[in-house]
């Protein structure tokens, strides 16, 4: 089975006490927020950082299933610094069992959903990847 990319974004880090609105991004017709912040340096230089991403649902298959819509996709997330460099990952499988309601509900809202990261060094963007 090939996998096919749904979405793919990179995104500027924002510390945690910083008021500045997500961007959001334009994908077809869909707007797609991706809500990143760090908080500052804890102990041994680390940094977490705080992914909110909202996916799509038109754009990843669903197959019924005994009265269900059953889906299942991947996020691969990845913090880099200034220069570009990766300073952290995070690989996520996302599995839906939906009754109709809740896909109905997730074709109009989006899949969202968030993950942390940790980061070696101060995080200055990130990069968002979906498979189905």
């Amino acid at each position: 089975m090939t996998r096919a990319v749904v979405l793919l974004l990179c995104a500027p880090v924002l510390l945690a006490q910083e008021p500045q609105r997500p961007p959001v991004f334009r994908t077809g017709t869909v707007l797609v927020p991706l809500d990143v912040r760090s908080t500052k340096a804890q102990k041994g230089g680390q940094h977490a950082v705080e992914i909110n991403l909202t996916v799509d649902a038109a754009a990843i298959r669903f197959t019924p299933d005994a009265g269900r819509h059953l889906a299942s996709f991947e996020a691969a997330l990845f913090v880099a610094n200034r220069s570009g460099r990766q300073i952290g990952q995070m690989r996520k499988r996302i599995d839906l069992k939906l009754t109709p309601a809740n896909h109905e509900a997730l074709q109009k809202e989006g899949i969202v959903f968030s993950a942390m990261v940790n980061a070696t060094e101060r995080p200055r963007y990130v990069k968002a990847v979906v498979y189905d």
